[in-house]
């Protein structure tokens, strides 16, 4: 059965129980359902296969914004 939660309630909520909500949201999206166009599609796949190839190369969000900090 659906739940309705209205937005009040979800502004009361605390950080963490709002990211676990996002969390359960995100779990029922279908990649494939994404807007995205073949080009970009075509680029995160790209991005993906170079991830998985050497993990070692990405870095975190904390560690980007850092880096452009420091620019």
């Amino acid at each position: 059965m659906a739940q309705t939660i209205d937005l009040d309630t979800v502004e009361n909520l605390t950080v963490k129980k709002r990211l676990k909500l996002i969390s359960a949201i995100w779990k029922t999206i279908d990649a494939e359902e994404l807007p995205f166009t073949p080009q970009q599609w075509s680029v995160i796949q790209r991005r993906l296969r170079a991830y998985r190839k050497n993990p070692a190369s990405a870095f975190t969000y904390k560690q980007y914004q850092k880096k452009m900090r420091d620019l």
